[in-house]
């Protein structure tokens, strides 16, 4: 009895009933779409701030949440181009590049398969100028191409280039540092520019090898240097984070 009475109040309107059925399902549909629209949003922001910013993961000293800001050269980390080859080694890490989704011996094999399939040609590119790599290690690509040669029968169709990502700028930067024609004020003014650009282009290596070679050859202590920098790239300057990108030696 209740039923059929609620029934016939329901359809009694039936343009109401329907425009209220219609805002109850278009509110719905909204709060569905806000959800997944905040949630893709959050996603994104969380890729651009690791793609950016931070990485994957970060390496940090144990007292560097604590004295990043008022002491933030006591928690510098100590060896840290050797703590990143090291970790570079690690089973699943390709390279601090970020090449993790194949290996060496998975590129191999996808260049014999291709030659066995009747590729009738197959360029193998080499960078040079990536991040944590040395100009020893450069050289070692010779011996690997040797060795792939060897490994897939000296097939002629297999053609490998290198070619620079970014020069290796140490000379350079110590070309800066002690030239005779360029004041504290130009070593400044360059080393600026160089730190917006470490700051403004994530993952590359350029910007820090010219800096390293700076401060490697700089006549003076780094704090004189640091003086003479804008405020915002004095700060960054003064990172860990920076400190420990100039530390990575050319081989």
């Amino acid at each position: 009895m209740y039923f059929q009475l609620a029934y016939k109040n329901v359809w009694r309107n039936r343009r109401r009933t329907v425009l209220t059925q219609i805002s109850i399902l278009f509110g719905v549909l909204v709060i569905i779409g806000s959800g997944n629209f905040i949630n893709g949003m959050q996603r994104d922001w969380a890729k651009f701030e690791i793609n950016s910013n931070t990485g994957a993961f970060q390496l940090e000293h144990r007292d560097y949440q604590e004295l990043a800001k008022s002491e933030a050269l006591k928690v510098t980390l100590e060896n840290g181009a050797q703590l990143v080859e090291r970790i570079e080694k690690m089973p699943g890490v390709r390279a601090a590049f970020g090449k993790s989704h194949y290996t060496s011996e998975q590129v191999e094999e996808s260049i014999r398969a291709a030659l066995r399939h009747g590729c009738k040609r197959f360029d193998l590119y080499f960078m040079t100028g990536i991040p944590s790599q040395t100009a020893a290690s450069v050289l070692e690509t010779g011996e690997y191409v040797r060795g792939l040669y060897e490994r897939t029968g000296n097939d002629p169709r297999l053609l490998p280039f290198i070619s620079p990502m970014a020069p290796f700028l140490d000379d350079w930067g110590g070309t800066v540092a002690t030239h005779r024609s360029l004041d504290e004020d130009d070593r400044a003014e360059v080393a600026a520019a160089l730190i917006a650009g470490c700051r403004k282009i994530p993952g590359q290596a350029g910007y820090y090898r010219a800096l390293a070679g700076i401060v490697a050859r700089l006549d003076g202590p780094l704090e004189r240097l640091s003086k003479r920098l804008p405020g915002a790239e004095r700060r960054a300057f003064e990172e860990p984070e920076m400190r420990r990108m100039l530390a990575v030696k050319q081989g």
